[in-house]
């Protein structure tokens, strides 16, 4: 498939990028959520019974955090268009916004257990990690383990915005957030060898 719209300043640094990447697929098993055939049926406001699991779809999902909007999935297995699984929701797992139009990337951890619909990619560690490529560099196993600290502190931050509830603590949490968004920029872009020009292009591109 070709892109029309990229500049040959942003294909290269695509390309970049892809030489010092490994492809989602081999560290994780990546997949869609549940298709339920009859959304007025199986897609409730409040649980039926037991079967009745709280769902997401793609508009809860935004940079490293959810809005879950009270919805729930009739996962009556037998009955549903296309169930997938229930390992695929019930595990630790990113959950990745399928179409995010000309923002960034929008994605999440979700370790309690949401079903989803099928607007959303779920993506589960896969176990067997031995032969997936690592940084084989000191500077880059350092920017590894950095970026996956702020992810954390990030994450966490991000559940205190929300339950935030004054003016003064909204804004604090922002200004984390954004800060910690920005240093993980940092550190990614060191990670894959970009030089200021090239910064420069990836974030007038956003």
């Amino acid at each position: 498939m070709f892109r029309l719209d990229i500049s040959p300043e942003i294909a290269n640094i695509v390309q970049k990028v892809k030489n010092k990447s490994i492809k989602l697929g081999t560290v994780c098993y990546v997949n869609w959520g549940a298709r339920s055939g009859n959304v007025k049926k199986y897609v409730t406001d409040s649980p039926i019974d037991k079967q009745s699991k709280k769902m997401i779809n793609a508009r809860d999902i935004e940079r490293y955090s959810m809005n879950y909007d009270n919805k729930y999935l009739w996962y009556k297995k037998e009955e549903l268009y296309n169930p997938m699984f229930e390992e695929l929701f019930e595990k630790p797992k990113l959950i990745v916004r399928d179409i995010s139009g000309s923002e960034r990337l929008k994605a999440t951890y979700d370790e309690e257990k949401y079903y989803s619909e099928h607007t959303v990619s779920l993506c589960l560690l896969k176990h067997d990690l031995k032969r997936v490529n690592k940084p084989t560099s000191k500077e880059g196993k350092i920017n590894c383990t950095k970026i996956s600290n702020y992810v954390t502190k990030l994450l966490e931050s991000k559940k205190q915005l929300a339950t935030a509830n004054t003016e003064a603590d909204k804004n604090y949490y922002q200004q984390k957030c954004q800060s910690l968004d920005n240093q993980i920029d940092k550190l990614v872009y060191e990670l894959y060898g970009l030089t200021e020009e090239e910064i420069k292009v990836v974030e007038g591109s956003e």
